[in-house]
């Protein structure tokens, strides 16, 4: 009897293990496949230039692109793979502590938000990875707290709010658990691992933490009364809208008698609350709150009766969401006027045309020696880290345009005397470029993807700098 008793339970574990080794394939298969984001590239560019900081964010993407790069060399999977190998293994230590391995592993690996931003080459997926991993660790509790306090650090490093987590964990243990050194040894570790990105904020006039509270907290344009609402409508857009019922639940019916139950809770609801506050501070960002949905899918993993039912539907249709919204980036499924799945075309086919005027006939991309290297200008920081992960070309912002970006914090070569200026199309003379320059002749770039959908358009703008 206990045998039969406990082999269906054992065929769930296997049944989960097996799902999460078979989303791990499929999300390294899409992730060598889909060209990079502007964002991701955008990254990538950072970690040409080595620091412990950055202007945009702190440094653990930069890092994760560069050692991708040179185990894999310059292709989408480097600068993904590791966060993708990383949130796997969070999933995988979190999976002794939920009663339903299965939906804990729907949930964090196939919630739309969670799916992507794992599978993105972007500073979430770290953040992500992180987050998962100092929670389990602080599930297990004793010297495990000095790990856990390390994978804490490594979250702060990869977005500044990833400093929450270990914290959190801290104010959710039991008294016993206080009077021990392992929890306060973790939090000294923690210490060691930030300080010396600290240590760059602080002689780089905490740039990242200024640039992070002007575009949120203290932005110059707040949404008063209607962040909190928008907040609420986008999550309840992105996670479906049965998993946005089952969340508040599952933050209700958590036990405060237990311990896991507990620090699930406290690693969740607090922050977002904490985004939902700062909402009405500064426009909110949809994916901003994604870590919370960490500890309440482990909450709805550890749930029962029709909570547990409504879990399990919302994770089922979250992963299926995120299944036919990948299958409509390779394959359309229908025909949008806006398609989100052609930004992952959007940079070939950029570089396709300006490979044509920026380059000499017949160099694919640059190398040293070719001329007119320093030709490209853009009005933003996402066309021209395209064109450098395309071309090669070291394409960079010209002065006064778009907003400030970590490229405002590198040495400006002279693009030369014919610069190539390029920008989202449309009419008149580019306004943010050094009066030097005058327009010669504008190209409408209005391509197509591999998959037939619209991208761009842009203006191929070509510049001759006026004789004194």
């Amino acid at each position: 009897m206990l045998r039969l008793a406990w082999y269906p339970v054992a065929v769930r574990r296997d049944l989960a293990t097996i799902g999460l080794l078979s989303a791990l394939i499929l999300r390294l298969l899409l992730a060598a496949r889909w060209d990079p984001l502007a964002d991701e590239a955008y990254h990538w560019v950072w970690s040409l230039h080595p620091a412990l900081g950055y202007y945009d964010q702190p440094p653990m993407v930069a890092w994760g692109d560069a050692l991708g790069e040179l185990l894999l060399g310059h292709r989408p999977l480097a600068i993904r793979a590791g966060g993708v190998l990383l949130g796997t293994a969070a999933v995988l230590l979190l999976l002794p502590y939920a009663k339903d391995r299965g939906l804990l592993v729907r949930w964090l690996i196939g919630l739309p938000p969670l799916a992507f931003l794992g599978t993105l080459g972007v500073p979430d997926a770290w953040l992500l990875g992180w987050w998962g991993l100092t929670l389990a660790l602080a599930l297990r509790g004793g010297r495990a707290w000095v790990a856990a306090g390390v994978a804490g650090g490594l979250a702060a490093l990869s977005k500044h709010d990833g400093v929450l987590v270990y914290p959190l964990c801290l104010a959710a243990m039991g008294a016993d658990e206080r009077r021990t050194r392992w929890p306060w040894l973790g939090l000294a570790a923690l210490g060691v691992v930030v300080a010396p990105h600290v240590g760059w904020l602080a002689t780089h006039d905490w740039v990242t933490v200024r640039f992070q509270l002007e575009e949120g907290l203290l932005s110059p344009r707040p949404p008063g009364a209607w962040g909190p609402l928008r907040v609420l409508v986008d999550q309840t857009a992105l996670l479906g809208p049965l998993a946005a019922v089952a969340v508040p639940l599952a933050w209700w019916s958590a036990r405060k008698g237990d311990r896991t139950d507990r620090i699930a809770l406290a690693t969740s609801l607090p922050v977002f609350l904490a985004f939902l506050l700062a909402s009405v501070g500064g426009p909110p960002e949809a994916h901003w709150p994604a870590p919370a949905w960490i500890g309440a899918g482990l909450l709805l993993s550890r749930s029962g009766g029709r909570l547990w039912r409504l879990g399990a539907l919302a994770s089922w249709l979250g992963a299926f969401t995120a299944l036919a919204l990948a299958a409509h980036v390779e394959h359309p499924l229908a025909h949008l006027p806006v398609d989100p799945g052609a930004r992952f075309g959007e940079g070939r086919a950029l570089a396709d045309g300006v490979a044509m005027r920026a380059l000499p006939l017949g160099v694919a991309a640059w190398e040293p020696g070719v001329e007119r290297v320093d030709r490209v200008l853009t009005e933003r920081y996402q066309e021209a880290s395209l064109v450098h992960w395309h071309l090669g070309v070291p394409a960079r912002v010209a002065e006064g345009c778009g907003r400030r970006s970590q490229q405002d914090l590198w040495e400006r070569p002279d693009p030369g005397p014919e610069p190539l200026f390029v920008r989202p199309s449309r009419g008149g003379p580019p306004g943010c470029v050094v009066p030097p320059y005058r327009m010669v002749e504008v190209q409408r770039l209005n391509p197509v993807d591999a998959r037939e959908r619209r991208v761009g358009p842009w203006d191929l703008i070509e510049l001759r700098l006026d004789p004194p």
